[in-house]
């Protein structure tokens, strides 16, 4: 089977409400080169609230939230709306069904809590056998 790259044409829309997209794509992708071979049989948005808990002085945490939907075999990104000086995100990943694992970064001296009830914008990564 000829395996094309991942191009707009290639995908078609799915399903569209005001929390969940996904986007399916016709044909499987390969990116040679970005992890080994990764292929994709879609794209899933999702714009969970959330509210993280205190991120603690110099530090990173893992905390995780609920987002129906996300499956283990997602590869995840995620975006925070807003920027909070020395708060960052360093890492995603969904640690179990429905469950969507954010790390934190603090690089100060003080304790951070991120901005909370904000909208954050969640794409995954649908993975094919």
């Amino acid at each position: 089977m000829a395996i094309s790259p991942l191009t707009i044409a290639n995908l078609n829309l799915a399903d569209v409400n005001a929390t969940f997209h996904y986007i399916e794509e016709r044909q499987v992708s390969d990116w040679p080169g970005l992890l080994g071979t990764l292929r994709v049989g879609g794209l899933a948005f999702y714009s969970p609230t959330l509210s993280p808990a205190l991120v603690a002085a110099n530090t990173t945490a893992e905390q995780t939230f609920t987002v129906p939907g996300l499956m283990t075999t997602d590869v995840v990104f995620v975006n925070k709306p807003t920027a909070q000086a020395g708060l960052g995100i360093v890492g995603a990943r969904v640690s179990a069904l429905n469950t969507l694992a954010i790390t934190f970064s603090n690089n100060t001296g003080v304790g951070i809590t991120p901005t909370a009830t904000q909208v954050y914008s969640v794409v995954a990564l649908r993975s094919t056998p």
